[in-house]
């Protein structure tokens, strides 16, 4: 089963993802990521699991909006 040539046209191919990743490049900002200390509150996690979480608060777009009355 071959795709029809228009749609096969408009999937994106492993270089397209890399040159979008390079003309946006400039303009992200990585989300810092930082070990969490809480670990043992988390039940049913296996011994030595390293927890890490993404500080999106920290991102400019503003992922956590403050909200308020």
């Amino acid at each position: 089963m071959s795709l029809d040539p228009t749609v096969a046209a408009a999937i994106p191919s492993q270089e397209d993802f890399v040159a979008a990743k390079a003309r946006i490049a400039p303009y992200l900002i990585e989300t810092p990521t930082v070990p969490w200390p809480g670990r043992e509150l988390l039940a049913g996690l296996a011994p030595k699991t390293d927890v890490v979480v993404k500080l999106e608060l920290l991102q400019r777009g503003g992922s956590f909006k403050p909200r308020g009355a």
